[in-house]
C-alpha cells in the first residue's frame, strides 16, 4: 500500500490505496465495537513526519489534509456519525501550528476534524500549544503521547519533573487532557518489539513479581493528579478527589525530602511564573518524588 512496499521504514500511500487504507479505519473500529470495545477517537496517523523503524507512514500537511478530505473524513462521518472524533498531527509541538493550519484552513477538511492531538518529544515549544488554540479557538487540543525514553530509571527525580513541567506547562496553554504512552512496563522497559525500552510510573518485576515504584507520577495520580493542578491552571474546576487525600495520609515529613521538594517547585516556577508555590504544589511534588 506504500511506496516502499514496507510496514516499517516511513513512506507514502500509493495514490490508488487512499480510499482502501480509508476504509480499514471503518473495518477496524466496528471490529472493536462488535468486541463491546467503543472507541471515542482516532488520529489520521501517528508521528506522520517520522521516518521509524516501526511501523510509520509519511504525510504532508497537504497530504494529511487530502486524505480527510476526499477519503477519510467522509467514510466516518457516513458510518458513525459524530460518534468518532478525528484528530490530527499527533506529532511534536514544534512544528504543530505549521502543520494543522493547511488542515484548518480549508473549510470542507476542517469540518471533519474535531482537534489536534501532539507529543512532547523535541524542545517543549508549550507556546506554540497556544498559538494552535488562538488561531483555531472551534478545535481540540489533546496531548497523546509522552514516555521517558532510554530505558527504566528507579529513582530519577528528572522523570516526575518531566511529567509536572509538561502537563502544567501544556494545559496553561489551552490543553484538554494528557494521555501516557506508558502505565506499566516490565523491568527492563518493555516489551517493546523494536528494542525501544522506556521508563513508566510503574515498573513490574516478572522475576520477582513485584511491583517497582519509581519516581513518577503513580497510576492512580495519572489521572487524580489534575486535580492537585487545578488551583495553578487557568481555567481548570477545583476539585479534589477523596482517594487522592487518602493517599497523602502516608506522605513522610522529613526535612530532606521537604527541601529536595522545594527545590523543583523553585525550578518549575521558574517556568511558570504565573503559579504561586503552596503547600498543596509540594505535595504534588512529593508524590512525584516518592519511592
Amino acid at each position: 500500500m506504500k511506496d516502499n512496499a514496507q510496514m516499517n521504514h516511513g513512506g507514502v500511500l500509493k495514490k490508488d490505496m487512499l480510499g482502501v487504507w480509508a476504509q480499514y479505519y471503518v473495518r477496524f473500529i466496528q471490529a472493536l465495537q462488535k468486541e463491546g470495545i467503543h472507541p471515542w477517537g482516532v488520529s489520521v496517523q501517528n508521528e506522520p513526519a517520522a521516518k521509524q523503524v516501526w511501523d510509520s507512514c509519511l504525510y504532508s500537511a497537504e497530504e494529511e489534509r487530502d486524505f480527510i478530505k476526499f477519503h477519510l473524513g467522509p467514510l466516518l462521518k457516513k458510518h458513525f456519525g459524530n460518534e468518532i472524533k478525528l484528530l490530527v498531527w499527533d506529532h511534536n509541538r514544534d512544528i504543530m501550528v505549521e502543520r494543522v493550519q493547511p488542515i484548518y484552513q480549508d473549510s470542507l477538511a476542517s469540518s471533519f476534524v474535531w482537534g489536534t492531538a501532539f507529543h512532547w518529544y523535541g524542545e517543549e515549544v508549550f507556546a506554540n500549544v497556544g498559538k494552535t488554540k488562538a488561531l483555531f479557538p472551534d478545535k481540540h487540543l489533546l496531548f497523546t503521547e509522552g514516555c521517558i525514553e532510554g530505558g527504566p530509571r528507579p529513582g530519577s527525580w528528572d522523570t516526575g519533573e518531566r511529567y509536572a513541567r509538561n502537563i502544567i506547562g501544556d494545559f496553561l496553554q489551552g490543553n484538554e487532557g494528557f494521555i501516557d504512552w506508558n502505565l506499566v512496563l516490565n523491568e527492563q522497559g518493555g516489551p517493546n518489539h523494536v528494542g525501544n525500552y522506556c521508563d513508566a510510573p510503574i515498573l513490574f518485576d516478572r522475576r520477582q513479581q513485584t511491583v517497582i515504584k519509581i519516581v513518577v507520577i503513580m497510576p492512580s495520580v495519572i489521572f487524580l493528579n489534575l486535580s492537585f493542578l487545578n488551583p495553578f491552571v487557568s481555567g481548570m474546576k477545583r476539585s479534589y478527589d477523596l482517594e487522592f487525600k487518602r493517599l497523602l495520609i502516608n506522605v513522610p515529613t522529613n526535612k530532606s525530602l521537604w527541601s529536595s521538594s522545594t527545590q523543583i517547585n523553585n525550578r518549575l516556577m521558574s517556568h511558570y511564573p504565573q503559579i504561586k508555590l503552596g503547600k498543596s504544589f509540594i505535595y504534588l511534588d512529593v508524590r512525584l518524588l516518592l519511592h
